[in-house]
């Protein structure tokens, strides 16, 4: 794990797609979504979770994986509702042979890249650069003391400050296996590629997660000279 922080059904998007057609992808799909709203819920077969099960155990999951992957706070519920307008047409396509967090994470990380690539056409430069933290908690705050909170706090916005400075892919991969903790087949099945170029960006990820810890506590040291 992490210091800081407490099988899969095909990409909704398509694995060989182009910005351009994921895009026009996502909006048909969020399009015929809210058709499908407009017309009552899905029906769920015995076996299959509804998609208030879904949303009640999950809207956690996508909210603070879309963090970690980037998403800035004040667009995570936008990227909420998409994810989850795509989950309500795709429930009936679930299958019970993978587990629905993995399959979500397909979806979100589908949704999650739609929406960089917008927010770069919008604004080339990248804002900021970095997202605004909150509590991304470690453990229950009602255990904590005062002191504790801040420590954890600091930690969350310490990851979430190297994170967003790493590489999509390797922190997409980073993400998935180290904080949710899903196996390696899971995760190339929700990227669309093979376990051994998940192996790889997994290795490379967290060289370059620990080289970015190295460096940021070699410039506090540096600072309290």
């Amino acid at each position: 794990m992490i210091p800081g922080e407490t099988s899969m059904a095909p990409s909704p998007l398509g694995a060989e797609t182009s910005p351009e057609a994921a895009d026009r992808a996502l909006a048909n799909d969020l399009a015929r979504d809210r058709a499908i709203g407009a017309e009552g819920p899905v029906e769920a077969s015995p076996h299959r979770p509804t998609f208030d099960a879904v949303y009640h155990a999950n809207a956690s999951f996508v909210w603070r994986n879309a963090r970690r992957l980037g998403v800035p706070y004040g667009a995570v519920e936008d990227v909420m509702q998409e994810v989850f307008l795509v989950v309500h047409r795709r429930l009936p396509e679930f299958e019970e042979r993978t587990s629905v967090r993995a399959w979500l994470s397909a979806i979100l990380i589908n949704v999650v890249r739609a929406h960089r690539r917008s927010a770069r056409r919008k604004d080339p430069s990248g804002g900021s650069g970095l997202p605004s933290p909150e509590p991304d908690s470690l453990s229950d705050p009602r255990s904590e003391s005062p002191l504790q909170a801040a420590e954890r706090d600091e930690a969350v916005r310490e990851l979430y400050s190297i994170l967003a400075r790493m590489n999509e892919e390797r922190r997409e991969v980073l993400v998935l296996s180290e904080l949710e903790e899903l196996s390696a087949r899971e995760i190339a099945q929700a990227l669309q590629v093979n376990v051994n170029t998940v192996s790889w960006r997994l290795r490379t990820a967290r060289r370059e997660f620990e080289r970015m810890v190295l460096r940021r506590s070699t410039t506090e040291r540096s600072g309290t000279r």
